[in-house]
């Protein structure tokens, strides 16, 4: 497999006191994660910091990425927040808004509402499908009182909802005028 040659390899420079850089360590990293080898990508970050590398906003952003790609949402969520203990510049908004997509996968839609909320506090704008996933939750669950204020929001920034989340919308068996207005002013975002 590559990516064994690229940790071999990583292993081999050091052995021949050659210091593979951050930019190493962090290709690994993403290698690791994308072929779903979690327990190898932690190792490797843990021998990295060892070692005595800064991992950068970049190699937080793979780590938070591979962490809520590879089912490890919770975890993702316990190394964020120790960064942000740490006070870790994190402006990277594709880590956020993949955290909300898990955190939505995962159930917790509070969780990834707060989290879009911190976001936007630290002055980092969600993306339309971060909204998108969120809404989609509310939807399920048929949380309408969060449907609302949400899809307000959307709007707002100039959103629209993907053709999925538009579906769920104009289906909803109670679907209030408030609802429909919103909805007339819509169009799916993929159909635009």
């Amino acid at each position: 497999m590559e990516i064994d040659k690229a940790i071999d390899l990583v292993r081999e420079m050091s052995l021949k006191q050659l210091k593979p850089g951050i930019v190493t360590y962090t290709t690994v990293l993403q290698g690791l994660f994308r072929v779903g080898r979690f327990s190898h990508a932690q190792k490797m970050y843990d021998e990295m910091r060892v070692l005595g590398f800064k991992p950068d906003t970049h190699t937080y952003c793979i780590m938070l990425d591979g962490l809520c790609k590879n089912g490890h949402v919770e975890e993702a969520l316990v190394f964020l927040q120790e960064l942000e203990r740490k006070n870790v510049d994190l402006s990277c908004s594709m880590s956020y808004n993949t955290m909300i997509n898990g955190l939505c996968r995962e159930g917790l839609l509070d969780e990834a509402e707060d989290l879009m909320r911190k976001m936007e506090q630290n002055g980092l704008s969600p993306e339309n499908f971060a909204c998108d996933f969120i809404l989609q939750g509310f939807l399920k669950r048929d949380k309408l009182h969060e449907v609302f204020p949400l899809l307000q929001e959307m709007i707002d920034k100039g959103f629209s909802p993907n053709s999925y989340t538009f579906q769920l919308l104009i289906n909803l068996p109670s679907a209030e005028s408030t609802l429909l207005d919103m909805i007339q002013r819509l169009r799916p975002n993929d159909c635009q």
